[in-house]
């Protein structure tokens, strides 16, 4: 399914997304993929410098970008498994990197792969319980947990969800409904996140 998968990505030809050349494993590395050469910064780098929370506007500009590429995948399915480390930002629209990469490993090495890095915390649910029939709504979920740490300064967990009882009331329940535990509860669209910043952008002090 994986290398059908590369050969449509090839096809794509679209500056959002670095393709997945090959994926395999080391004993010394474990399980290593290979994507195309791209010029940018990792988000994870920024949010990391920054250190700080991101206004609704800045998070607002990046989420654009972000769907973007995703709209770009097109029927090839969901990304599956954006985090802060391969979204990549460049003088353009950010760059996705490791599209479709749950499909090239068995599911428990590729878990087990995630949890040692850290960024189990922004995949949905159903991927860290090891499904393979993913679609739109995991991408949502990550989405929103990105945007949810940004606007809080503060990863997923105890402090984060303090943190978020400070937000604008339309961006909590956005966000709620875009980071359930299951997909089948979740909404299938960023609309309501894009309209919550919208209305929490007009609060902002230039604004």
């Amino acid at each position: 399914a994986f290398d059908q998968w590369l050969r449509s990505m090839r096809t794509a030809n679209s500056p959002r997304l670095a393709a997945l050349q090959r994926s395999g494993s080391d004993a010394e590395v474990g399980t290593f993929f290979v994507s195309s050469v791209v010029e940018g910064t990792p988000l994870a780098k920024v949010v990391a410098e920054a250190d700080r929370s991101f206004l609704a506007s800045e998070v607002r500009e990046l989420l654009a970008g972000i769907q973007r590429g995703l709209n770009d995948l097109g029927e090839l399915g969901p990304h599956g498994v954006l985090h802060l480390n391969n979204i990549l930002l460049t003088d353009g629209d950010p760059v996705l990197t490791d599209a479709g990469s749950y499909l090239s490993v068995p599911s428990r090495l590729f878990v087990d792969a995630h949890r040692r890095q850290g960024t189990h915390i922004w995949l949905a649910p159903e991927v860290m319980r090891e499904r393979q029939d993913l679609d739109g709504r995991t991408d949502i979920y990550s989405v929103c947990a990105i945007a949810a740490h940004l606007l809080t300064g503060r990863p997923p967990g105890l402090q984060q969800r303090k943190e978020l009882e400070t937000l604008h009331p339309a961006l909590q329940a956005a966000l709620r409904a875009g980071l359930t535990d299951t997909a089948e509860d979740r909404v299938a669209s960023l609309h309501a996140l894009e309209a919550a910043l919208d209305t929490a952008i007009q609060t902002e002090p230039d604004a």
